[in-house]
């Protein structure tokens, strides 16, 4: 995205971003329909495909809030706990389990 300076982004470099972390989208098809649905207007019914056709930061930001919808970042803290808590249950002996089980059913 060089240009930053304008605050304008091309299908084409958002086809780039998108193929970056955080997003990692590398299938090209993918990241086409992606960056499609992010600059181009979803007025017309049919749009022929310019992957030079760009859109301003702000429109796109406004798309991307859509796109994502209500998506929350979390803190350090909650991803400790969480990573603690996948751990618990990565660790936890689920044989134990499934031969309740399977001993209730064949009671």
């Amino acid at each position: 995205m060089d240009n930053l300076g304008n605050e304008s982004v091309t299908i084409e470099e958002m086809m780039d971003l998108l193929a970056q972390e955080p997003f990692g989208i590398k299938d090209q098809a993918n990241a086409l329909l992606i960056a499609r649905y992010l600059i181009e207007p979803n007025e017309d019914d049919y749009i022929l495909l310019d992957i030079s056709r760009s859109e301003e930061l702000s429109v796109l930001k406004s798309v991307f809030k859509k796109f994502v919808n209500d998506y929350k970042l979390i803190n350090e803290r909650s991803e400790r706990l969480l990573v603690q808590a996948l751990d618990d249950v990565s660790c936890f002996d689920h044989s134990n389990i499934l031969s309740s089980f399977a001993s209730m059913w064949t009671l």
